[in-house]
């Protein structure tokens, strides 16, 4: 009996940095890294920020390890709400086409 291959699990964090959480950024800020924090080992995961645009954290998933985590708190302390309007289709449809190509 062959055991399974274990697969690598993949976990995107999309973050709404549009002029509208202005009010609330810092609680957004707070359960993100919280919820950073909890990520299991093993897993690839990546923070997306969005408003009228969108940036990532990296380029690609990463692996969380202690330096990719530290850099995931850097970039989450350093969120704004700066990011004009509410665009969701760009990070969204990135995700979906890194998620296709596994």
């Amino acid at each position: 009996i062959k055991e399974p291959t274990p697969t690598l699990r993949c976990i995107t964090f999309l973050v709404d940095c549009s002029g509208s959480m202005s009010n609330i950024m810092t609680e957004a800020i707070r359960v993100l890294q919280y919820f950073v924090q909890s990520l299991p080992e093993g897993v690839l995961f990546n923070v997306l920020k969005f408003g009228s645009h969108y940036e990532k954290l990296f380029s690609k998933p990463m692996l969380l390890t202690s330096a990719t985590l530290s850099q995931a708190h850097q970039y989450c302390r350093a969120m704004k709400a700066n990011l004009g309007g509410t665009e969701l289709y760009g990070p969204l449809h990135d995700v979906s086409r890194y998620l296709a190509s596994d």
